[in-house]
C-alpha cells in the first residue's frame, strides 16, 4: 500500500463494518457468571469476552467481524497480527474501556440527531435502556493505527521482496549492460569517455526505476532455489533445518510494495545494501575472464547463479 495518513485510513469505509451492527452490539451489558464458572478456575466462554467479572458476547462478535474484515483488506492493514484470538481479545477490551456511556438525552449532542434515531428504532438489542454506548469505529482504527500500519519511514525500508526485485532487475537483459557505469566503473579516463559513462549510468537508473516500479513487469526467481537440493544447502549453511522454511518465501512482485512512492536515491540506498550481498558477483564482473574485462557476456546471468548465495538474504 502507498503511505496514508491517519485520518486517510480511519476514514476509509472498507475497514469499518456495518454501522447499525455496531451500533447494535457496542450496547451489550453483558452477562454474569454461573455458579459453576465463577467457581472454575478459567474464566471463559466460547465466543465471548470476560471483564471485569462479566462475559460480553455481542462486543466479541463485533471485535471478531471487524478483525475478519481487515484481513480481507490486509494490503490496507499490513502489520495486521495473524493471532485471531488474541487480536480479537485486544479490539474487545479496547471497546468496552473507551466507549462511552451516555443518557438518551445527551446522544443527541454526541451523534447527529437523525442518524442516532435511525440508528436506535432499529437496534435490536437494549432498546428500552435509558442510556446508550458510543465509540466511532474511526476511533477504534486511530487508536491501531500505530501497530498495524507502516509509518513512511518505517515503510520505505527495503524488504528482501524489495532488495530481489531490485536485483533481478539489474541483472536482467534489459540493464544488464548498464551495470558498469552504476557501478561507478568507468570504460576509460579521458573526459568525453567519462561523460558518456554519466548518460549511460542516469539511462541506466531510470531503465531501473520505470521497471521497479512497473506492476506489469515480472522479476522471476531462479527455479533452482526452491528445488529440495538448494534447500537442503541452505539450511546446512545457515545450520537450521527449517531456515528455508521460515526465511526462505520470497516475492519480488509484491503489489503493495512496487506501488510504494520509490525513488532514485531511495533504488540507490538500497543498492548499496544488496550490493554487500553480491560483492562476490560485482568481483567477478570486474575481474573480467575469457572475453575480457567487464564485457558483458563474462557477467553471471539472474537465472544462472549461485542459488545458495541468496542465504546473505536470511543469514
Amino acid at each position: 500500500m502507498s503511505c496514508v495518513t491517519v485520518n486517510e485510513f480511519i476514514n476509509n469505509k472498507l475497514l469499518h463494518i456495518d454501522v447499525q451492527k455496531w451500533f447494535d452490539h457496542l450496547q451489550d451489558v453483558g452477562t454474569n457468571m454461573t455458579e459453576d464458572e465463577k467457581e472454575a478456575s478459567k474464566k471463559s466462554r466460547t465466543k465471548h469476552y470476560f471483564f471485569h467479572g462479566r462475559f460480553y458476547k455481542y462486543v466479541y462478535e463485533i471485535a471478531s467481524e471487524f478483525y475478519i474484515n481487515l484481513q480481507k483488506h490486509e494490503s490496507l492493514v499490513p502489520k495486521l497480527p495473524k493471532n485471531k484470538s488474541e487480536t480479537v481479545k485486544q479490539i474487545s477490551e479496547y471497546v468496552l474501556l473507551n466507549r462511552t456511556k451516555f443518557a438518551i438525552a445527551d446522544a443527541n449532542n454526541h451523534l447527529e440527531g437523525a442518524a442516532f434515531l435511525e440508528l436506535r428504532s432499529s437496534s435490536k438489542i437494549n432498546v428500552r435502556s435509558n442510556f446508550i454506548y458510543i465509540l466511532s469505529q474511526q476511533n477504534l482504527l486511530s487508536h491501531f493505527y500505530q501497530f498495524w500500519v507502516f509509518n513512511e519511514r518505517e515503510n520505505m525500508k527495503p524488504t528482501p521482496d524489495d532488495k530481489l526485485r531490485l536485483m533481478g532487475i539489474l541483472l536482467s537483459n534489459q540493464v544488464r549492460e548498464y551495470l558498469p557505469d552504476i557501478m561507478g566503473i568507468s570504460a576509460g579516463g579521458n573526459r568525453h569517455q567519462l561523460d558518456a559513462s554519466r548518460g549511460r549510468q542516469a539511462l541506466g537508473w531510470n531503465l531501473t526505476l520505470d521497471l521497479f516500479l512497473d506492476l506489469n513487469h515480472i522479476v522471476n526467481l531462479p527455479e533452482r532455489w526452491c528445488c529440495p537440493e538448494t534447500r537442503n544447502e541452505i539450511n546446512d549453511k545457515i545450520g537450521d533445518d527449517a531456515a528455508s522454511d521460515k526465511y526462505g518465501q520470497f516475492n519480488p512482485n509484491r503489489e503493495d510494495r512496487i506501488k510504494l512512492p520509490w525513488t532514485l536515491p531511495l533504488l540507490k540506498t538500497m543498492f548499496g545494501m544488496v550490493r554487500k550481498s553480491y560483492n562476490r558477483v560485482m568481483e567477478r564482473y570486474t575481474m573480467g575472464t575469457g572475453g575480457g574485462s567487464r564485457m558483458p557476456e563474462n557477467y553471471i546471468i539472474w537465472q544462472e547463479r549461485d542459488e545458495t548465495t541468496i542465504t546473505g538474504y536470511i543469514s
